[in-house]
């Protein structure tokens, strides 16, 4: 799944351009600044403060940075999966479970999650461009939230179900084992967003 997503049209989600990670994520308050000192005057820019153009050379290292990023999250996605396997770990402490097989686990369900978001987003779009060109949508967009919404319970359906495969539990143990499974991957996607910021901004 790491090679499709290497060959595919990269998803945003996992490589973010440099206009959203300097605003909108819980790390922006650090980020900022950091290019901010490359670049003076572009912490108003980005806030509105200031209504003239970008800093001198801004666009073009946005352009550098965001072909970087893009390159480096083909590579740095491995970074999810320990974490989810360290939650899995502390979930099933008393299961006397080696954290090898929790990693494993945990690679197999971000290996679905990672198919999930290539083909799932790319459906809505040609589906929802189908339905407004036969006119049955006022609008493209307007079955985004379904679709994501949609996309968002298959995953995590899917982390139950595999909580209760793997461990062989009980649905409602799974169940609510898959809460804070769950918290784990988006912890894990915050921190893989924020080492991409970090890497890409120190190669451009």
């Amino acid at each position: 799944m790491n090679l499709l997503y290497f060959l595919s049209p990269p998803i945003t989600d996992f490589s973010l351009p440099l206009q959203e990670q300097l605003g909108g994520q819980v790390y922006s308050g650090w980020a900022l600044p950091q290019v901010d000192a490359r670049f003076p005057g572009l912490q108003e820019w980005v806030t509105g403060s200031r209504k003239d153009a970008a800093p001198d050379g801004y666009r073009a290292f946005e352009a550098k940075f965001n072909r970087r990023s893009e390159a480096l999250s083909k590579t740095l996605l491995i970074i999810h999966v320990p974490f989810l396997a360290l939650a899995l770990l502390i979930l099933h402490r008393k299961r006397k479970i080696y954290f090898v097989d929790h990693f494993v686990i945990a690679t197999q369900y971000w290996t679905f999650l990672l198919l999930a978001l290539m083909i799932l987003p790319r459906v809505s779009t040609y589906t929802s461009d189908k339905l407004f060109a036969w006119g049955l949508l006022s609008s493209p967009s307007a079955v985004d939230m379904v679709w994501k919404l949609g996309t968002m319970g298959i995953i995590v359906v899917y982390l139950a179900m595999t909580l209760r495969r793997a461990y062989g539990q009980s649905w409602p143990l799974s169940a609510a084992k898959t809460v804070p499974a769950f918290v784990a991957c988006a912890a894990a996607h915050f921190v893989y967003r924020a080492a991409l910021f970090a890497l890409a901004l120190w190669l451009s």
